[in-house]
């Protein structure tokens, strides 16, 4: 069987209030952008939370979950690749900022870190890939935590949390497989240089 919401990638996935919810996305590499959010407690029966949710249709946008609210950021949309979204049912969405500090970005990484938001590199259409780093803890007002951190620029990258450190895997236009890892975001080591995948 298949998902009622069809076909997607390069859409934000996450746990919310004992749901699996997938939000936006695109059918296809390039077109068929989406702002849809569904949710569902099994993973089997989806619910069309909204079909239109406030922000723009994108894909390759972060997802996570803060306080409490579901927040979207950036990604490959028609316009401001920048901005922050937040909602507290995955319904109902309010713009945080339309312009956040950091550049116009998408295939970024993010995760929750020691009670913030953190942003790590991503890819601009006029500026390519980068290696910068920021932090918020209200998704208005962003911290350049780095300028270029050690890693080397990249997207399509991820970051987790464990142990109480981040670790960076992967990603880059010359696909890497070094792992990276940061106990206050700031100052990185580089666990391996070339990973066994």
């Amino acid at each position: 069987d298949h998902a009622p919401f069809g076909p997607r990638a390069n859409h934000g996935f996450v746990v919310f209030n004992n749901r699996l919810w997938v939000v936006g996305g695109s059918s296809s590499a390039l077109f068929g952008l989406k702002n849809d959010v569904w949710s569902s407690a099994d993973g089997v029966n989806w619910t069309l939370e909204t079909g239109s949710a406030g922000w723009s249709p994108r894909a390759s946008h972060a997802t996570l979950v803060y306080n409490n609210r579901i927040w979207v950021m950036g990604g490959r949309a028609p316009a401001h690749s920048n901005d922050v979204w937040s909602s507290p049912d995955g319904v109902n969405w309010t713009q945080e900022t339309v312009n956040a500090s950091w550049p116009n970005r998408f295939e970024h990484a993010a995760t929750v870190f020691m009670g913030r938001m953190w942003v790590f590199g991503g890819q601009s259409g006029s500026v390519g890939e980068s290696n910068d780093v920021w932090s918020s803890t209200d998704g208005i007002n962003w911290t350049l935590e780095v300028a270029s951190a050690p890693w080397s620029a990249r997207s399509a990258h991820t970051v987790v949390v464990q142990n109480g450190q981040l670790w960076l895997m992967g990603g880059g236009w010359s696909f890497e497989n070094d792992v990276w890892c940061s106990s206050d975001g700031v100052n990185w080591t580089q666990a391996i240089k070339s990973a066994g995948w």
